[in-house]
């Protein structure tokens, strides 16, 4: 018997340019593909649309730390069954909006961290997800993510955007590169 689908409202500052905001446009439409609903609070930014088309229905406030209570009734309308904050600084309004709408609350680290920053940040999730073994063992201490459960994630390459043969002009267009020119390309 397959699961019933998801209400999953995902929490990030931004959607400019970046690892994190490419990562959110793809999970929004794998999450959609398989039935979810996904909501994304966010300040916009260049990626709206790429979100919007992967099935994401964008909650855009001017300030995340400041303005999110604005959409607070919206969000409650939609009744999301889990709030997913991502990085630090979307994780403390994600904390905070979970609290206020009575819903479970998953906090996503996207990279490193200080770790005097680390003694001072209180919005850790019961359990963190990491990307990547680095932030993995970024948070794995007593001032971090202390003694919670970290679920290893990790990024992958989004194959319709980067393989062998593809044209890159899409991409370079995408950056704003002008054609011609040298390129260099660095995939991690």
């Amino acid at each position: 018997m397959a699961e019933p689908p998801l209400r999953i409202l995902l929490v990030n500052r931004h959607l400019n340019i970046g690892g994190v905001e490419t990562y959110l446009c793809r999970l929004a439409a794998a999450l959609t593909a398989r039935g979810h609903h996904v909501g994304l609070l966010t300040e916009g930014g260049r990626y709206e649309k790429w979100a919007v088309e992967g099935g994401a229905k964008l909650f855009k406030v001017n300030s995340l730390a400041r303005d999110w209570p604005a959409v607070l009734e919206s969000l409650r309308a939609e009744n999301f069954d889990l709030v997913h904050a991502h990085n630090y600084n979307s994780a403390r309004v994600g904390r905070r909006i979970s609290a206020a709408l009575r819903r479970p609350y998953l906090m996503t680290v996207h990279g490193p961290r200080p770790r005097l920053k680390q003694l001072f940040f209180r919005d850790w999730s019961d359990e963190v997800v990491a990307m990547s073994e680095g932030d993995r063992d970024n948070i794995a201490w007593w001032g971090g993510a202390g003694r919670r459960p970290i679920a290893l994630s990790f990024y992958g390459i989004d194959t319709g955007r980067f393989r062998p043969g593809l044209d890159p002009a899409s991409q370079a267009a995408e950056s704003g590169l002008p054609p011609g020119g040298p390129r260099i390309v660095f995939v991690s």
